[in-house]
């Protein structure tokens, strides 16, 4: 099928729309990180700040091809792809994001991805620097305070994609476009 059909269908279509592939394990793994921070103990914390750390950055790329898919409803009959590598890092993604379309809580998301990111790096990378079992905790409580900040922004933003998508829908003329192919 053609790049331009199926951008239309796909707009005509709320379920085409870009959203996680694995939705239901996603929340599971978010449950299973709650539960873990909840244990008390080392293992619990690393392993509920790797899953947090592991959710923003799935979620950062669905971000990513929402923007991916407004340019391209944006241009089309155009063709538009992002150039992320799909085994791109935690910080390209970030980046591509920073470079891609300007939208509501942009850089509030960023930011807070950011904090969430270097607190990992800090509570991982220098893991045997701790003193204590307490100021790991009081690591994993941060990152995961930045994980429940991050997705309170993110769920904003995930609303403004929506609203703009269907009103890309409802006022586009679709039809209109492949004809004209």
């Amino acid at each position: 099928m053609a790049y331009l059909d199926t951008l239309v269908e796909t707009i005509k279509d709320r379920e085409r729309w870009p959203d996680f592939d694995r939705s239901q394990f996603l929340i599971e793994l978010n449950q299973i990180a709650d539960e873990s921070f909840e244990k008390g103990s080392i293992e619990g914390y690393l392993a509920s700040v790797l899953v947090y750390h592991q959710l923003i950055e799935e979620s950062l790329r669905l971000v990513l091809r929402w923007s991916e898919f407004m340019m391209q409803l944006q241009v089309a009959p155009l063709e538009y792809h992002l150039a992320l590598p799909k085994r791109a890092m935690f910080g390209q993604v970030l980046e591509e994001l920073r470079n891609t379309i300007d939208f509501e809580h942009r850089d509030d998301l960023i930011a807070i991805a950011e904090r969430a990111n270097a607190g990992r790096i800090k509570l991982v990378h220098g893991l045997t620097k701790h003193k204590s079992i307490d100021e790991i905790a009081i690591g994993a409580k941060e990152i995961r305070g930045h994980f429940d900040d991050y997705l309170e922004k993110w769920e904003q933003v995930h609303e403004w994609f929506m609203l703009a998508f269907k009103d890309l829908r409802k006022d586009g003329e679709w039809d209109a476009l492949l004809e004209d192919e």
